[in-house]
C-alpha cells in the first residue's frame, strides 16, 4: 500500500496527540496557599480543576495552555481529586495554582526502588483497628506517595460510612459524598460525633479515638 502525504500528516498529528497526552498525565497540581514556607498542597496526575473569579469566570484550569496562576485577589478553586467522587474547593486570596512536571518525581521514586532491600515494604497494605472505644473499627489502607516516595498516602474506612483521605499533606473526610469538617491534625466532625484522628506520613504510624455525639457537648 502507497503511503500519501495526507496519511503522514495524520499519523504525525496521532503521535502528537499521544505524546500530549502522555506530558498532561505525567502533571501534577500544587497549589501554593500564601507566601508561608511550605503552605502548599499537591494533587496527583489526572486532578481537574477550576480556577473561578469574583463574578464565576474560569480564569485557569487543567486545559489551560498556561501553567501557572498567581493569586493576588479572592479566587475560587474547585479540584476534583482522581481518588474520589466529591471536590474539594479553596477560597484564595494569595499565592499561586500551578501545573507541575511530575517526571522529577517519577525519577526518584525509580532510584528509591533501586536501593530498597524489601521490595514489598514499597506496596499497598491494610490492616483493621477494631479494639477502639465506641464500638468504632476502622480499616486503613497504604500506599506510597508518588510525589514523594519517602512518605505515604492513606485511605481510613470507618464502620460509620466516614471515609477519611490523606493525600500529599491533605486530609479529606466523607460520609454519604458529603464532605466533612477537618480541623488540625485532624478532628473530624460528624452528625455521629467526633474522630480525632492522627497520621505519621512518613512512618504510616495512627491512633485516633471517637467521641460520640453525647460525650463531645460535654
Amino acid at each position: 500500500m502507497k503511503i500519501t502525504n495526507k496519511m503522514k500528516t495524520v499519523t504525525t498529528l496521532f503521535l502528537l496527540a499521544i505524546m500530549n497526552l502522555g506530558l498532561a498525565q505525567s502533571n501534577y497540581l500544587k497549589i501554593t496557599r500564601s507566601h508561608t514556607e511550605n503552605d502548599f498542597i499537591k494533587y496527583p496526575p489526572g486532578t481537574e480543576f477550576q480556577l473561578k473569579d469574583e463574578n464565576d469566570s474560569v480564569v485557569f484550569s487543567n486545559t489551560s495552555k498556561e501553567k501557572s496562576f498567581n493569586i493576588n485577589k479572592p479566587y475560587t478553586l474547585v479540584v476534583n481529586p482522581p481518588y474520589k467522587t466529591s471536590s474539594n474547593t479553596y477560597y484564595l486570596k494569595k499565592g499561586k495554582v500551578e501545573i507541575k512536571s511530575n517526571i522529577a518525581y517519577y525519577d526518584t521514586q525509580k532510584e528509591h526502588n533501586k536501593t530498597k532491600k524489601k521490595k514489598e515494604d514499597y506496596g499497598m497494605y491494610n490492616y483493621d483497628a477494631k479494639d477502639f472505644t465506641k464500638s468504632l473499627s476502622m480499616k486503613k489502607t497504604m500506599t506510597p506517595s508518588t510525589l514523594n516516595p519517602k512518605m505515604y498516602n492513606a485511605t481510613f474506612e470507618f464502620n460509620n460510612g466516614i471515609v477519611a483521605t490523606y493525600n500529599d499533606g491533605e486530609m479529606t473526610a466523607t460520609l454519604n459524598d458529603e464532605n466533612l469538617k477537618i480541623q488540625g491534625y485532624y478532628v473530624i466532625y460528624s452528625k455521629d460525633g467526633i474522630i480525632k484522628l492522627s497520621f505519621r506520613p512518613k512512618t504510616g504510624e495512627t491512633w485516633w479515638v471517637f467521641e460520640p455525639v453525647e460525650e463531645s457537648k460535654n
